[in-house]
């Protein structure tokens, strides 16, 4: 009944509001950082569920039910801080666009937690379109070149110039893009190689640009372009 959001601010960077109300819930006054463009996620660390976010200056795990921080850990993007953070086990991997990524480990002791940094790495400095992690690596644009990076170390394992800085999905095996200019493209993506399977320019994207990420849901690939939205039959025949 809970609708989770991340106005940033000295009240508190993150709210959670009644859905059927729009009441204030809680905010997180112990966390006054500046808003990011970020989504705040779900995720079970050590046992406990929490909302893991990334603000304009902090990496931080809220207790859903109340707005306490759990864990904090500094973490200030220089420009857009945009890509929603991936979660794998009790290890968090950020990325944005002049500060590459990051891993992060939070620890659990007493029913306290702590998060440390694991690494620091230029190789993936994603600007707007974020990563998604496949098997142990995460792919995602650095810019001009579309890169893979080994979770656990933050080592690139391959890199291939695509379609520049782009939103990214996964489904099938397959990595979907789409750049500002609204060129799609088709990817099969392994550690050791990326390769493009074909692509296409999406007509309604023309004289647009689009920042939106595509999705797959049931076989059908939705794209959006600033007020247009539309859906591609992506079934095998």
């Amino acid at each position: 009944d809970r609708l989770i959001c991340t106005p940033g601010g000295a009240q508190g960077s993150v709210a959670a509001l009644d859905k059927k109300t729009g009441d204030v819930i809680w905010r997180t006054k112990d966390l006054p950082d500046p808003a990011s463009y970020s989504a705040a996620i779900s995720a079970e660390i050590g046992g406990k569920r929490q909302l893991v976010v990334l603000t304009g200056a902090s990496l931080a795990g809220i207790n859903p039910e109340d707005g306490t921080v759990m864990w904090r850990a500094d973490r200030a993007g220089k420009s857009f801080v945009v890509a929603t953070p991936i979660v794998a086990d009790n290890q968090i991997f950020v990325t944005s666009a002049d500060v590459g990524c990051q891993l992060f480990t939070v620890t659990e002791s007493g029913g306290s937690f702590t998060a440390a940094e694991s690494y620091k790495s230029l190789k993936l400095k994603n600007d707007w379109g974020g990563a998604i992690k496949v098997g142990d690596h995460v792919y995602g644009d650095n810019g001009a070149t579309f890169v893979a990076i080994d979770f656990k170390s933050g080592e690139m394992s391959t890199r291939a110039r695509m379609i520049g800085e782009c939103g990214v999905c996964y489904a099938d095996g397959h990595l979907y893009l789409q750049n500002p200019d609204g060129v799609v493209a088709l990817v099969e993506a392994k550690p050791d190689a990326i390769t493009e399977k074909g692509r296409f320019t999406q007509p309604e994207a023309a004289g647009k640009k689009v920042y939106a990420v595509p999705t797959v849901s049931n076989g059908r690939l939705y794209l959006r372009a600033l007020d247009t939205l539309v859906a591609y039959d992506i079934k095998k025949s």
